[in-house]
């Protein structure tokens, strides 16, 4: 097996984010696995910013958390200068991509586990999977009970128990309909006692870079990452699609009062419709994702 190299990509401004980075994202990343994988030299965690300097509040934190991770902390004046910063450092090293959110919570193995399919073969793969949109206030209250960094079927649990208002109202069971899902881009199915996403918005976690992928960048914005871009990367034949938490599971944490999709029409009745966010990607195809 070829093992790659690999750098993170981690964006944040404003206190708000810093905090969150070092409370949630940097927590979630301590699981051996992945210190194993900072160790080995195979990977570099790159962190973006546009601020001046680090937030006091946040600078104890980000100096403990160093020590571990041995950051490397770069200047861009916004999300889409820092992309094409990071492109541009994968094709001239031949290096992977690890999207790295601040405000993301990751289950123990999860990366480590696309590293190691990534590893398998020298494609331009790139990988992607559902993430669970969640209440930031319950998920913090939530964490706060367990030690450690959860696993897939810990994360499912508590992400589930926490959920946003904008994926409350994306179930489909025998008594809910999914309002909000026309513009969320998915689908909660409650089948039995078991849950599954419908998904027709891929989010891209491991990344292998064209050329062709800085030009699309540079001609748009980072919105186009899970909004556009996978277009082009289902063209290309690239898109590796996740089916299960038991492989990669992530929670993105989202304040109560934001994010709040329009309801769906009422004139619409074929479920599948109900998972269409249209103006974001012209997939055509649903993915199906489970959760447990």
């Amino acid at each position: 097996m070829n093992k790659r190299k690999y750098i993170t990509f981690t964006y944040v401004y404003g206190e708000k984010f810093w905090m969150l980075m070092c409370q949630i994202l940097l927590k979630s990343l301590l699981c051996p696995d992945f210190v194993s994988f900072i160790r080995q030299g195979r990977c570099e965690i790159y962190i973006f910013t546009s601020d001046a300097d680090i937030p006091e509040t946040a600078r104890p934190l980000i100096e403990q958390y160093n020590k571990i991770f041995n950051f490397k902390v770069l200047s861009a004046k916004n999300q889409t200068e820092a992309l094409l910063l990071a492109i541009k450092h994968c094709s001239e090293n031949n290096t992977s991509l690890i999207m790295l959110p601040p405000d993301t919570y990751f289950a123990s193995g999860s990366i480590t586990r696309l590293v190691d399919l990534n590893d398998l073969t020298q494609a331009e793969h790139c990988y992607a999977a559902p993430h669970i949109r969640v209440d930031s206030e319950k998920f913090i209250n939530g964490l706060s009970y367990f030690n450690g960094v959860l696993d897939s079927a810990s994360l499912v649990e508590l992400g589930l128990k926490t959920l946003h208002s904008s994926w409350d109202k994306c179930i489909l069971d025998e008594t809910s309909t999914p309002e909000k899902s026309y513009l969320t881009g998915a689908m909660l199915l409650n089948v039995g006692k078991k849950y599954y996403i419908q998904h027709r918005l891929p989010t891209y976690w491991l990344v292998n870079f064209r050329k062709s992928d800085f030009d699309h960048f540079f001609r748009g914005d980072f919105y186009h990452w899970d909004c556009y871009w996978p277009n082009k990367i289902m063209a290309e034949n690239r898109h590796k699609a996740v089916g299960s938490s038991s492989v990669f599971c992530a929670v993105e944490l989202t304040s109560e009062d934001t994010h709040e999709p329009l309801a769906f029409s009422d004139q619409e009745e074929r479920y599948d419709d109900y998972v269409h966010r249209s103006h974001s990607t012209d997939i055509s195809g649903m993915f199906i994702y489970e959760l447990k």
